[in-house]
């Protein structure tokens, strides 16, 4: 089954997506699909690796007309909610 993140999360190139991506996952920006992990040992990465607070996060910023739950997301991906 495909999950919705996976389908739908978008990667931007703007600050505030490679703010998440680096805070929530220390992950930086690469293209529309793909990030660099932590340690550049894996290289790129599909976007589907991301963790589910940073595809939360990106899914609120990108769909704003769906209700996404945030009881799973840490205090790191809960401090992001006002700048959205």
């Amino acid at each position: 089954m495909i999950h919705f993140f996976d389908v739908y999360t978008q990667l931007n190139d703007n600050d505030l997506c490679k703010e998440i991506l680096m805070k929530i996952d220390k992950a930086e920006y690469t293209t529309s699909l793909t990030f660099l992990e932590r340690t550049n040992i894996l290289g790129n990465l599909n976007k589907s690796m991301l963790s589910t607070e940073t595809k939360t996060l990106l899914n609120i910023i990108n769909h704003p007309d769906i209700c996404f739950n945030v009881a799973e997301c840490g205090n790191n991906a809960l401090q992001f909610l006002p700048k959205i």
